[in-house]
């Protein structure tokens, strides 16, 4: 069963779901002539980061802050993070924002959860990666100077020293 809490610090303005749903609330505002006009309670659509985590965009008093989805339904429906925690996925999936899919854990916790899970970015699927996989292996039997072939493959020579 979906359950709606209020947003801290947006009380009166936004919701967010145990689902990980946000919404703004049904409410009057005053236009810049005086006058008020109701707005309507409407969905606010998360948008996905590079990183995969869904992200809001919330205002308040004509200021807009982004906000991670998950951080909100592990706030509200949760608590607050104990010192050093960070949100941790269960199954892995950044998108899956609902409460039971979510818990407070340590930077250790959630990399050792990611690696288990085989999410974690190691090798060529991080996003500094200089060289492939082939190319290390190349670079390995190549005899020549680091710098000769940290030349050949545009990368600095640290880099060659590291891969030898």
């Amino acid at each position: 069963m979906e359950k709606w809490k209020p947003i801290s610090h947006y009380d009166g303005l936004y919701e967010i779901s145990s689902l990980g749903r946000v919404r703004s609330i049904a409410r009057k505002v005053r236009n810049g002539d005086g006058r008020f006009r109701e707005l309507e309670a409407q969905y606010i659509r998360p948008y996905k980061r590079p990183t995969g985590y869904m992200t809001v965009k919330l205002a308040s008093y004509g200021k807009k802050k982004g906000w991670y989805v998950h951080r909100l339904v592990a706030s509200e429906f949760i608590g607050e993070a104990p010192d050093g925690h960070e949100v941790c996925h269960r199954d892995g999936d950044k998108s899956n924002n609902s409460v039971e899919n979510l818990y407070w854990g340590t930077r250790k916790q959630n990399i050792a959860d990611s690696l288990r899970l085989g999410t974690h970015p190691i090798g060529e699927a991080h996003g500094m990666v200089k060289l492939t996989e082939q190319q290390v292996l190349k670079i390995r039997n190549d005899n020549r100077t680091n710098k000769e072939i940290a030349e050949d493959y545009s990368v600095s020579t640290s880099n060659i020293v590291t891969v030898k």
